[in-house]
């Protein structure tokens, strides 16, 4: 009896040890912002500031015209983190010639040959995918999702159409009155919680690569949506194609 219960003991906290080791986390060069990623069927990550959930249940993904990256029940070879701390000289002064670029960042590493890469700064974060394939590859579509912890105002351009001139007057949404029949918004959008933090939401180092539209979702977030890419162009008037 005595040994079953000591083999069963094993087998819990073993089992106990491998889903710890599938959470990882990161935060900023301060402290007070966190980023927690847990891996299980997708990889999914929350966001804290003082101990403050900000985002929830993030979810990030990308389909290519052979496979899917970030989905599945994605594998997780080994981890690698580091520190950056440097001054960038601006192209074009602004308020400031020098910029201070400091954060944390760390990579998860996944069969078959690609990672995500975390950059966690003082104010904010980024992600992206990287492939150790050398040619191109074709992107057919991306996740983008964020959750929302409690009911937040959004201050976005809103569009019908993924043809848009990028003028239209910003308005504030209730986010979780915004729903996935609503008009889509364009980036960047801010978001404004109840508890004071303002979030926004953007993209960058955009290389031959359609934009990101938003729309919302049944369970106040937002996920990403994109414009397929054209096969062939035609005019359409005097002043643009389609």
């Amino acid at each position: 009896m005595n040994k079953i219960f000591i083999w069963a003991l094993f087998f819990v906290l073993c089992l106990f040890c491998r889903v710890q080791a599938r959470n990882v986390e990161i935060s900023s060069p301060d402290g007070r912002l966190k980023v927690r990623i847990c891996l299980n069927k997708s990889i999914v990550y929350n966001v804290l500031s003082d101990k403050n959930i900000v985002l929830r249940d993030c979810l990030l993904g990308m389909t290519l015209a052979d496979r899917t990256l970030g989905e599945n029940n994605p594998k997780l070879k080994h981890t690698s983190r580091g520190v950056v701390n440097e001054s960038i000289r601006r192209e074009i002064p602004l308020n400031n010639a020098i910029i201070k670029n400091s954060y944390n960042w760390l990579y998860l590493n996944f069969a078959g040959d690609y990672a995500v890469e975390f950059r966690v700064y003082d104010n904010g974060i980024a992600y992206r995918f990287l492939l150790s394939k050398k040619d191109s590859v074709s992107v057919m579509d991306e996740k983008f999702y964020i959750g929302l912890p409690s009911d937040c105002q959004m201050i976005s351009a809103q569009t019908n159409s993924f043809k848009t001139s990028y003028e239209n007057p910003y308005v504030h949404i209730n986010t979780a009155n915004y729903k996935p029949s609503d008009a889509m918004c364009y980036l960047p959008v801010l978001l404004e919680t109840d508890k004071g933090y303002k979030i926004l939401v953007s993209e960058t180092d955009l290389h031959d690569y359609p934009c990101m539209f938003l729309r919302g979702t049944d369970s106040n977030g937002l996920q990403s949506i994109f414009p397929k890419c054209p096969i062939v162009f035609g005019y359409d008037g005097d002043r643009s194609v389609k």
